[in-house]
Parts: C-alpha cells; sequence; structure tokens
C-alpha cells in the first residue's frame, strides 16, 4: 500500500452496496492506487489485482471511471479547464 500523505493521495469512501473505499495516488496522473472491502479481503487493503475475481475487478475499474474519473472530468471542464490539460497524451 502507498503511503496515505494528504497531498498526494486521497481517499474516496463509497457507503452504497458495495460499501468499500478507494485510494487514489494524485502524483502527475490519477491511479487507483488501493481497495478496501472487507467482504473481498478482512481488514486489509487490496494493492493487487490478485485478491480480485475477474468480476470484482471489472466492477471496480467501471466504478472508479464511471463515479470518480467521469466526476473529475466533468468538474474540470466546468471550470473551462483546457482538454489539453485533462486528457494528457
Amino acid at each position: 500500500m502507498v503511503d496515505l500523505d494528504s497531498v498526494n493521495n486521497k481517499q474516496v469512501y463509497f457507503r452504497i452496496h458495495p460499501e468499500e473505499m478507494y485510494l487514489i495516488s494524485l502524483q502527475g496522473q490519477i491511479v487507483l492506487s488501493d481497495v478496501y472491502n472487507t467482504s473481498i479481503v478482512s481488514n486489509d487493503w487490496i494493492s493487487s489485482g490478485d485478491s480480485l475475481s475477474r468480476s470484482e475487478e471489472a466492477r471496480i475499474i467501471e466504478r472508479f471511471n464511471y463515479q470518480i474519473l467521469d466526476v473529475i472530468e466533468s468538474m474540470a471542464k466546468s471550470d473551462g479547464i483546457a482538454d489539453s490539460l485533462i486528457y494528457k497524451r
């Protein structure tokens, strides 16, 4: 698990089923570093896809894309941030 400093990492908590928390690293690009879901792994962060079934991994990626990345993109666009800064090649 990566360092939990609040400058380069943020925790996002989802209360709606499945209840879980994501650790997102913000060092140059947005990366999902770890997932905390006690129904998958008890009392520990999941930092590797090895602990996940394919369906769980797909669900987590979909949640990350639609409930985090899409929101960030929408907020950036509403603030007038140029696409060239949002979408780095």
